[in-house]
């Protein structure tokens, strides 16, 4: 609960650090694909990752701020993720690559879930 390793067993830490690893290769492709149509699309998308750091600031914190249930990271990671989707949307992927930008969505969702679960108290 006061820290990483106090909270969370090293398997959820690895399960954890494995979705990391697996989304970071999503916003790579999704970088190289928002590269080729750049414009207006790669703002939201870079304009993303300071709610990225601020989602992955608050994450370790666990802490409950509004009506005792919604954490403040998980407000800061739906901001995130919407303005992944926007960039995906303005750059016409999101209507024409849905099965790639589902993928990114369940990662970035099953992300979220793996690190409530494994840091509940």
């Amino acid at each position: 609960m006061n820290g990483f390793g106090e909270s969370r067993s090293k398997k959820s830490a690895l399960l954890i650090g494995v979705f990391i690893g697996i989304y970071g290769n999503w916003l790579i492709a999704v970088a190289e694909k928002l590269g080729r149509n750049a414009g207006y699309p790669m703002i939201p998308f870079v304009l993303s990752f300071a709610f990225l750091l601020l989602y992955f600031q608050e994450v370790f914190k666990n802490e409950r701020t509004f009506y005792k249930c919604i954490r403040k990271a998980h407000i800061l990671g739906s901001i995130y993720i919407l303005l992944v989707a926007l960039s995906l949307a303005l750059s016409g992927f999101l209507n024409s690559e849905i099965a790639f930008s589902g993928v990114g969505f369940l990662l970035w969702i099953a992300l979220m879930q793996v690190e409530t679960f494994s840091g509940a108290e």
